[in-house]
């Protein structure tokens, strides 16, 4: 069994034939981007990739040299993130990937972690399929949950804000999410007439879920439990920079030489809201929370609310639309978020410690990884205040013990995603998998 400390030798497969490759996503930039990265990598290589997710990556897609296989009736929207925990949508998801499996007749299929109309589609046509995941591992863990390598963060027993519940709402999480999937897996098997795997439990290098090859963009100081045989730690494969856009040159002005705190704002920063027709409890009240923060501090905002750049006011709050995380996390304090694999992936890569407020979903798989190793603060949201959200702050940027072990725990995190050529290690699994 591979334990999740070590790294996976592939063979250096780069002469092997041209393949074909379909990669179907979920149809968000955390999804998209990391695929994009790999298919550029198979692309020099000299295969084919083509890509079945949301039309408004269609551009970015063909820019990169893949091909991007339109929907029937030309708009879909299954492949969007609320849908992949409903039966009908992953139904949909399974039918559209049948048609570009026959039409693209491709050797391998790459998947979304929790896409699974696509898994069962490749399952079906008796293709190959791995699976991209997160930078978190979504499923149940056998044995202990490790803490830090070296010891837990001195005085966090006594922070308010990191009270370590994280890890027991994750592992509670990951098996009602495992249960879900697997019926809904079952249930859309029947609906297509292919045969349902037989899922034994985690361990099972066959379950469903896994594919064949779980490519997990983490290393081993965030990811130090025992996991199953086919899972591979590959590092991110998200891009570490893009073109800067007129909207980040406007920021980067307005902030230059100015020290500042990134906030990811996202449709969980509200008082509810629906995941999958389930409503779970947001974040309240982010302006008048914010506003109190910025009286000592300039905060920079990327936001994928249009409205709240018109609504906030405060002079030391500045909203941006979706930016681009690798730009303006290089030179932040210190990161604050609900917890998105992106965010978390670029802080890591960036030694930037994170303050975690728990939602829903990869909120509280964020949170765990960050009370695991010891690179962050967490705060469930039912719990935040203007002032466990200061405390937070201040203990972050505190130049006194616990700061100087957890930056030594980004520091090492930041050099282990550094030494990995990700994109190419999971280029690597893939033509491997072609191969067996």
């Amino acid at each position: 069994m591979l334990e999740a400390h070590k790294n996976v030798d592939l063979p250096a497969l780069h002469s092997i034939r041209p393949q074909r490759f379909l990669f179907c996503t979920l149809a968000g930039a955390g999804y998209v981007l990391p695929a994009m990265e790999i298919a550029k990598v198979l692309l020099k290589r000299g295969h084919q990739v083509a890509f079945v997710t949301g039309e408004r990556f269609a551009p970015d897609i063909e820019a990169c040299g893949a091909v991007y296989l339109e929907p029937p009736g030309g708009t879909f929207k299954h492949f969007h993130i609320p849908y992949w925990g409903l039966v009908s949508g992953v139904e949909l998801q399974a039918r559209y990937t049948e048609g570009a499996i026959r039409d693209w007749k491709p050797d391998c299929v790459l998947s979304s972690s929790l896409a699974l109309g696509p898994m069962i589609a490749a399952r079906k046509a008796k293709l190959p399929v791995a699976v991209l995941g997160l930078g978190t591992y979504t499923w149940p863990v056998d044995g202990p949950v490790d803490g830090p390598v070296d010891g837990p963060v001195e005085g966090s027993a006594e922070n308010s804000v990191q009270g370590g519940g994280a890890s027991a709402e994750y592992t509670a999480l990951a098996s009602r999410r495992l249960s879900e999937c697997e019926e809904i897996y079952e249930k859309v098997c029947a609906l297509l007439g292919a045969e349902a795997p037989e899922c034994k439990g985690v361990k099972d290098h066959r379950l469903a879920l896994l594919g064949d090859t779980f490519l997990l963009q983490s290393v081993p100081s965030l990811e130090s439990r025992p996991l199953p045989q086919n899972v591979s730690l590959i590092g991110s494969c998200f891009p570490e920079s893009r073109p800067l856009d007129t909207q980040s040159k406007g920021i980067l002005r307005e902030i230059a030489g100015r020290e500042y705190l990134y906030v990811q704002h996202d449709a969980r920063w509200v008082n509810s809201f629906l995941q999958n027709g389930k409503t779970q409890e947001g974040v309240p009240d982010f302006l008048p929370l914010m506003a109190e923060i910025a009286e000592s501090q300039l905060i920079v905002v990327s936001s994928n609310d249009p409205e709240l750049r018109n609504t906030a006011k405060h002079p030391n709050i500045i909203v941006g639309h979706h930016l681009d995380h690798s730009v303006f996390i290089p030179h932040a304090q210190l990161i604050i978020g609900v917890g998105t694999s992106s965010l978390m992936l670029s802080a890591m890569r960036n030694a930037k410690p994170l303050f975690i407020i728990t939602t829903a979903s990869e909120s509280f798989d964020v949170a765990a990884v960050c009370e695991r190793s010891g690179t962050g603060l967490v705060c469930p949201a039912g719990e935040i205040s203007e002032q466990k959200l200061r405390d937070g702050i201040r203990e972050i940027l505190s130049k006194k013990p616990p700061k100087s072990s957890r930056k030594k725990r980004l520091e090492r995190v930041q050099k282990e995603f550094a030494d990995r050529d990700s994109s190419a290690l999971a280029a690597d699994a893939l033509e491997a998998l072609i191969e067996r």
